[in-house]
């Protein structure tokens, strides 16, 4: 057999010569074995691989819920860690303070903070805020003042576990029944840590009592257009004396104001220098009171002082009279409420029956505030009677009939007017803000009055304001240069402009004018006030803005002055004629009292001028 086809069959999985008898062997034993791993199904290799790969799976399991159970407990361990070593709701702040104080008495406030956790806390400390109406007491060693309401109190470390507390003194100051609050912001870092933590804490003083009490004493009840006379008392109830004390007192619009005693300091408001111990001072307001029936009409006054932190206000007090309707209703009117020297004054009075029932026999009476008014030219129509003695005016049935018999919800009227004095009675600073007051009065014996016992209906009242005179004055002068003035030739003057007030304060004064083409500025200007008036060579026109003028200025003290120069060369077809050196002269202004704008316009100037040198040299010539 070919050598060939023996090696072939050998290698053949059946070939004869695998087949053929032999002695057994360890060798063929291990043969056996292999080749019966090696005739295994399809299934039954799956089946080992499975069993195998699962036995795997469970061993890495079982090694990776291990390692997930380890980082739990290691997590669970540092955050139990962490929140016993330092939570933020184990540091409070409790701020301990009176719940009621007597103003100005001394109080103390207790800040006290705690730390319950294991961490210390650094760099604490409290930002304290409060109201205006809490002073600490200055120099203190726990306390500093970082602004008007606010403080700090520098605390530093807070030990594990510590409890600690600090406190500051103070005074609760302001009016009866105001609750001022004092909040604190305690704020720290955990030691070990980057972050800055906070918390807060609050506490509430009702203040009981101030040291200065007000009191009004004035009626309840008051018929619309009525003279009201308030009276208000400030009483020191300390033992100790109240300085720079100010009164601040508002009333109504439909109170019309006419005096106060004493004047006002500024609008509305009173000071006291020095309240001393257990004393008072009083105040009084006069006016006419207006409004609807059976509506109260809120007066308020309140005290102040001043302190490092601002105005403190010790004490508000409120004053509501109400409105209520009379039998007879009166009413006054006239033509203009502000009026000036020399004008007159038309007065009516309206008298109407506001009853069911008939009122017989009435009496009508005027009293007047007669300093400003010229009694002397006094024209009642022929009805009524006038009494010199008393300054007031009588009005009864023979001379009005409408008197004798007023049925309800009937009505009547007089009429008279009066003038004012051309010159006011102006002696001295004091001599300022004039009024005209008219109270009616009507009265009768049927008519039980609900204000006045003896049957006599409340007077209503009218106030006119007297507004100021304003003496305004240009004049002029020749300086030098032609005159009278020549063609082609300069001839220079100084004009004067002078202001003042009589009887009333001033204020946003100012003076315009225009110098017409071919009048020249020349400056040189003199005055007070110089630095306020300027000249626009472009448009020729001159402005001076004086500011205030005070009462009394032109009168009792000099007027304001200013005075400038000014010169023209004339032209040819001014030969024969007056040249208009100013023109469109106005003065503006506000008069306080009145808060009325005053705008008074004065004649063109000419070269016809006060000094006599000018009066027959005001014409050009060639």
């Amino acid at each position: 057999m070919p050598i060939k086809k023996i090696r072939e069959d050998l290698h053949k999985k059946q070939s004869k010569y695998a087949r053929r008898e032999h002695e057994k062997t360890a060798y063929h034993e291990w043969e056996f074995e292999e080749n019966n791993k090696n005739n295994k199904t399809t299934w039954e290799k799956l089946r080992d691989r499975f069993f195998a790969t699962k036995v795997k799976a469970i061993i890495s399991g079982a090694i990776i819920l291990l390692v997930i159970t380890i980082t739990l407990l290691s997590v669970t361990a540092f955050v139990y860690f962490q929140k016993s070593f330092f939570t933020q709701n184990n540091v409070t702040l409790n701020i301990i303070a009176p719940t009621t104080a007597d103003s100005n008495d001394l109080v103390e406030i207790t800040f006290e903070y705690e730390n319950k956790n294991r961490a210390a806390l650094k760099d604490s400390e409290i930002k304290v805020q409060f109201g205006k109406y809490f002073v600490p007491v200055k120099n203190q060693i726990n306390f500093k003042v970082a602004s008007l309401n606010s403080g700090v109190i520098e605390i530093g470390n807070i030990n594990p576990f510590g409890k600690e507390s600090v406190t500051i003194a103070g005074h609760f100051v302001g009016p009866e029944n105001f609750v001022e609050n004092v909040e604190g912001n305690l704020s720290y870092q955990p030691e070990k840590t980057s972050t800055i933590y906070s918390t807060q804490g609050k506490a509430s003083t009702t203040i009981t009592s101030s040291p200065i009490v007000i009191s009004f004493e004035s009626p309840k009840e008051i018929v619309s257009g009525s003279s009201l006379d308030l009276k208000i008392t400030c009483r020191n109830t300390s033992r100790e004396s109240i300085r720079d004390v100010k009164l601040i007192i508002n009333y109504p619009n439909t109170f019309s104001f006419k005096d106060a005693e004493p004047n006002f300091a500024q609008d509305k408001v009173w000071f006291i220098d020095e309240l001393s111990p257990q004393k008072e001072q009083e105040f009084t307001l006069q006016g006419i009171l207006g409004g609807d029936i059976g509506i109260s009409q809120k007066f308020e006054a309140q005290v102040e002082t001043q302190a490092s932190q601002g105005d403190i206000i010790y004490a508000v007090h409120e004053y509501a009279p109400t409105i209520i309707n009379a039998p007879i209703i009166l009413s006054q009117s006239t033509g203009n409420k502000i009026v000036y020297a020399g004008d007159v004054i038309d007065y009516t009075i309206k008298f109407t029956n506001d009853s069911d029932v008939p009122i017989r026999d009435a009496i009508l009476n005027v009293v007047f505030e007669d300093r400003v008014l010229n009694f002397n030219k006094l024209d009642l129509n022929k009805k009524g009677f006038y009494d010199s003695k008393n300054k007031n005016i009588i009005w009864k049935a023979s001379d009005v009939p409408a008197l004798k018999l007023i049925e309800p919800h009937e009505s009547g009227e007089v009429y008279f007017n009066i003038p004012l004095k051309e010159n006011l009675p102006i002696q001295d600073t004091t001599d300022t803000n004039f009024i005209i007051e008219t109270r009616a009065s009507i009265d009768s014996e049927d008519v039980p009055s609900p204000i006045r016992a003896n049957k006599t209906i409340l007077t209503n009242s009218l106030i006119v304001k007297v507004g100021t005179q304003v003496p305004f004055i240009i004049t002029g002068k020749y300086k030098e240069g032609e005159l009278p003035p020549r063609v082609g030739k300069e001839t220079i003057y100084t004009l004067t402009i002078e202001a003042g007030s009589y009887n009333n304060d001033l204020k946003d004064v100012e003076i315009s004018a225009v110098l017409p083409t071919g009048v020249f500025w020349k400056e040189n200007v003199e005055g007070d006030k110089k630095d306020s008036l300027s000249f626009n060579e472009r448009a020729n026109t001159m402005n001076w803005k004086i500011g205030g003028i005070t009462h009394g200025e032109g009168l009792l003290t000099p007027t304001q002055k200013i005075s400038f120069d000014i010169s023209i060369i004339p032209s040819v077809d001014q030969i024969g004629k007056t040249p208009i050196l100013m023109k469109d002269i106005i003065l503006k202004a506000n008069d306080i009292f009145t808060n009325i704008d005053i705008s008074k316009r004065h004649d063109k100037k000419t070269t016809y001028l006060e000094d006599e040198q000018t009066h027959d040299n005001n014409t050009v010539v060639e």
